[in-house]
């Protein structure tokens, strides 16, 4: 279903638990977290293996997807199998290397392929990469990289646009490669030089894509602050198709707002704007993220009962029509009225911050013509041409 396959990937829910306290706010040390934890990300040569019975990020299978558009390539990663030899093959070029520029971009994508499609335990001899991210890479991916380098250099000026692109996916393949094995240093440094030099190309959509993968894997390898930086830039760079990088910023977001009623609200828009997930399972955990916005109004509104009024005037037109997914145990009691009243004059009502609660209950301040039934609250509380009032005096907000 996306970017990321259904049965390969772990939904954000597998990365953060869920606090007892705070339902509905995703923070990134429960005991989900733990039960999968990461490993140490590798440094260099001598960390590049895998670590004995270590777990294992979950693999990312890429799609292709979207159109190409004016000043902007529809360029996104297309599916990188990862399957052994036996069952598929790559034919390897008809020309030698030495043929010119275009056989040794081949031969450079063929080895590309290969290292891609290698389970780690048969990837052949690791070697250090000290022209780039000097931590343990495959030998054959680092022979493809410097195979496509050179070709990129050594191409007419008129194909060098098309194959620095071309150059910058294998890069995008092999950072994802590394990833889903915790290759931390040698991931991070290909996913940043894909996205640079698919910036060289304007193929601004593969840039943004590779910063927000990379911004995936921070937060498994539990550098927050990092992936907060990096998906920023990724949203910086396009919003193109590119649903993950908001989601995963709305979700960093939440953990570290607190109390503070302006950043929970931005955090929840960037949940609810992302779009439809790259995966199955991250779509599934940002549809349950919507059904309960209530949860957070109601831990602010016990503590601050003008900042729940606030709240659920944004939320009325942030989560219109989702109002019925909402469970009364997630709300108080305000908020349950004023979730089922949903009249745009209460609205305009609440707007004057110093309007203060009692004034609501005055019969003045109501249309003549209103005729209000509040039903399931069982106070029998009505309005009928202004005569009585919607709020009773004796509940314990006043």
């Amino acid at each position: 279903m996306g970017i990321f396959g259904a049965s390969s990937i772990l939904g954000i829910s597998g990365l953060v638990g869920i606090s007892n306290s705070r339902p509905d706010l995703a923070v990134f040390n429960g005991p989900a977290a733990a039960a999968l934890a990461v490993p140490e990300p590798s440094r260099g040569a001598d960390g590049a293996w895998a670590q004995s019975g270590a777990a294992k990020v979950p693999e990312a299978r890429p799609r292709e997807v979207v159109d190409s558009k004016s000043g902007e390539s529809g360029w996104i990663p297309g599916s990188a199998p990862s399957a052994a030899p036996s069952v598929i093959t790559v034919e390897p070029p008809a020309l030698p290397e030495s043929d010119g520029w275009e056989a040794e971009f081949s031969w450079g994508v063929y080895y590309s392929k290969r290292a891609c499609m290698a389970a780690e335990s048969a990837a052949g001899p690791w070697a250090s990469d000290w022209k780039g991210s000097r931590a343990g890479v495959p030998r054959q991916m680092l022979r493809a990289e410097d195979l496509l380098a050179t070709a990129v250099q050594a191409a007419p000026q008129q194909h060098q646009r098309v194959k620095l692109a071309e150059r910058a996916l294998r890069l995008y393949y092999h950072a994802k490669w590394l990833a889903e094995r915790n290759h931390a240093t040698a991931a991070e440094w290909r996913y940043r030089e894909a996205s640079h030099l698919a910036r060289q190309t304007r193929r601004n959509v593969l840039a943004a894509h590779a910063l927000g993968r990379l911004g995936y894997f921070l937060i498994h390898w539990r550098r927050l602050t990092e992936a907060k930086e990096v998906l920023q830039e990724s949203q910086r760079i396009s919003s193109k198709s590119n649903p993950l990088a908001p989601y995963l910023l709305g979700l960093l977001e939440r953990q570290d707002a607190g109390k503070d009623t302006a950043r929970i609200l931005a955090a929840e828009e960037l949940i609810i704007n992302a779009g439809e997930q790259p995966s199955s399972d991250l779509e599934a955990e940002r549809q349950r993220l919507m059904q309960v916005p209530g949860t957070q109004a109601r831990t602010v509104c016990q503590e601050d009962f003008r900042m729940c009024w606030m709240l659920l005037e944004k939320s009325l037109a942030l989560y219109y029509g989702n109002c019925t997914h909402l469970q009364p145990s997630q709300r108080c009691l305000s908020c349950e009225m004023l979730l089922r009243l949903r009249m745009p004059w209460l609205q305009l009502l609440l707007r004057p911050w110093s309007l203060s609660l009692r004034a609501l209950s005055q019969p003045r301040m109501l249309a003549r013509s209103l005729r209000v039934q509040i039903q399931g609250f069982g106070f029998g509380a009505t309005a009928d041409n202004g005569a009585r009032t919607i709020l009773n005096p004796s509940w314990p907000w006043f």
